[in-house]
């Protein structure tokens, strides 16, 4: 990050002072190794519980899920490390999460389990 400060008195000269700066947040291309292990698991009534670690300043996580042989789609934004998904006998899901920290979006670190219900 970059913070520009202008002096606001115009019968002051001052030159401007650029501060550069850098958050606590882990760079976004560390971020798969971070949140490894993810983890995926039937319970019960049909409930499919997602795991992964927490990762340091990420503002929020967001899940996907691919459905058979379907496209990727998002099915939730979560603050937590954990999230439950309310699966369909019969049907084959593979799962993935995206972390969020300032405002810059990681690759999808994709599940290692496929569940089946």
């Amino acid at each position: 990050y970059t913070l520009n400060i202008k002096p606001v008195h115009n019968k002051v000269d001052m030159t401007e002072k650029v501060i550069q700066f850098r958050t606590r947040s882990p760079p976004i291309d560390n971020v798969a190794k971070l949140l490894t292990p993810v983890n995926a698991e039937a319970g019960h009534e049909e409930i499919i519980n997602l795991r992964w670690n927490t990762i340091q300043c990420a503002n929020h996580y967001e899940v996907f899920q691919k459905i058979d042989d379907g496209e990727w789609e998002r099915i939730g934004t979560t603050n937590d490390n954990f999230f439950k998904q309310k699966g369909v006998p019969c049907t084959e899901y593979k799962f993935g999460v995206k972390t969020i920290i300032d405002d810059q979006e990681s690759e999808m670190v994709l599940f290692d389990q496929t569940i089946t219900l």
